[in-house]
């Protein structure tokens, strides 16, 4: 909620009711970057790369203030009526300033997008963020994930293979 950027989105309150946490944020009034791609396949170039800028540069401001997103995909980027990539869903996110209240032993993420450390259950840092917009601009550019099939499948894929050309 502490962060102010024109590529994250406004987390106006924090709340928790009983066992329920909450966020309220800002309304975007537009579409994902999932639903792009699922409707259009791979994207211009010229596309990715003002994608690229603006959701490296929230990264970028996010992990200044050790905020580690932990969950970077399409279907957490929207984009307003101005056409700009808005971040959102830091409900996972890290502050690595923090003592850690994860579940020990539990995965954290998405595993299509996914970095090697984070499928070895390892500590995060602003590089898995950084993986993981890399995963979403091959998307971007391919139409497709570069590992599919089970998460297992998935995960290996991350730790073990070259993603395809």
């Amino acid at each position: 909620a502490n962060l102010t950027h024109p590529h994250i989105v406004t987390v106006y309150a924090v709340r928790q009711v009983d066992d329920l946490h909450l966020f309220v944020m800002q309304f975007i009034e537009g579409r994902s970057l999932a639903a792009i791609i699922a409707e259009r396949g791979p994207l211009p170039l010229t596309a990715v790369r003002a994608v690229a800028y603006q959701v490296g540069n929230a990264l970028q401001y996010a992990h200044k203030r050790n905020v580690i997103h932990r969950d970077v995909k399409p279907a957490n980027v929207l984009f307003d009526e101005d056409g700009n990539a808005i971040v959102t869903d830091f409900g996972i996110a890290k502050d690595i300033t923090r003592v850690s209240s994860s579940l020990t032993g539990g995965l954290i993420g998405t595993p299509a997008y996914m970095s090697p450390e984070q499928c070895h259950q390892q500590p995060v840092t602003w590089a898995s963020d950084q993986y993981a917009l890399g995963v979403m601009l091959y998307e971007m550019l391919t139409g497709k994930v570069p590992f599919e099939g089970s998460p297992f499948m998935v995960m290996q894929g991350h730790t073990d293979r070259e993603p395809p050309s």
